[in-house]
């Protein structure tokens, strides 16, 4: 892998870069999916789309009365083999439900409630779940370690835009091959700052209409620092999940709450062409 990373930086004349990029490479959960049916998929087992299997004690979140669609679960003593050490609980279950209907896109606190993570320890008495919703053809995940670049901390590259655009895309590719993926840095759409966005929507700024002043922003309590990506998921035609125009959700939560297990304390930005 090093010798090929070598070989695009020699292509943009960066070899200087090389050091910085192999120490900004963050390990990441890369989700495979294949075309599956709730049939096919044992109770308990990681999935998108389909029936989610809950146990008794979780109700279906709902947004505005009305039930949130289940994006998918995540059995968490699945993932431990492909990144060990990571920060997430080391069994139960992660669920995710978004407003695949309105999709809010994350950039007002009034968007509060329209996506939810669920965590459970107990996966004992697991029961699949009928929806009021639409159901998202179910999808059989499978998981693969890689590294993801986080591009803040490369630094100065001495390129032009042009080129530092092409090269970050071109690393990207070969580490990870496809957009869904746990943990790790963000591939954006539009903007990179999502950390800071979370931030700065969680503490009741509104988004919509562009940024508060850095005087604003110091007075703020916490830091766009406190914040990581938990799950991206890319738009994917066989699991008829579409986000926005082709795009993809993001869904952050703070380090602390990660490591305290406050999944209720995630923050989802989409982001689209």
């Amino acid at each position: 892998m090093q010798k090929t990373l070598q070989n695009v930086l020699e292509k943009y004349n960066a070899m200087h870069l090389e050091k910085h990029i192999l120490n900004s490479l963050e390990p990441t959960i890369q989700i495979r999916l294949r075309k599956g049916s709730d049939e096919q998929i044992a109770v308990g087992t990681s999935k998108l789309g389909g029936f989610p299997d809950l146990p008794d004690e979780l109700k279906i979140p709902t947004y505005n009365d009305i039930p949130l669609h289940f994006i998918g679960q995540l059995n968490l003593e699945e993932i431990q083999p492909y990144h060990k050490g990571n920060p997430l609980p080391t069994k139960g279950m992660l669920y995710f439900f978004y407003d695949a209907e309105e999709q809010p896109w994350g950039f007002d606190l009034r968007d509060i409630g329209g996506h939810r993570v669920l965590y459970t320890e107990n996966i004992e008495n697991l029961k699949r779940r009928e929806l009021q919703t639409e159901v998202f053809p179910p999808s059989i995940i499978s998981f693969q370690e890689t590294w993801t670049l986080a591009k803040e901390k490369v630094g100065e590259t001495g390129l032009s835009n042009d080129d530092e655009w092409d090269i970050y895309k071109e690393i990207e590719e070969l580490y990870i091959d496809g957009l869904h993926h746990l943990l790790g840095s963000a591939q954006a759409i539009q903007s990179e700052a999502m950390a800071e966005e979370c931030h700065l929507v969680t503490n009741g700024i509104y988004l919509g209409n562009g940024y508060p002043s850095d005087q604003e922003i110091k007075h703020l309590p916490g830091s766009a620092q406190d914040w990581m990506l938990l799950l991206q998921l890319d738009t994917n035609d066989e699991s008829e999940m579409d986000w926005g125009d082709t795009g993809l959700l993001y869904f952050w939560i703070k380090k602390e709450d990660l490591l305290q297990r406050n999944f209720e304390n995630t923050w989802l930005i989409l982001q689209c062409c």
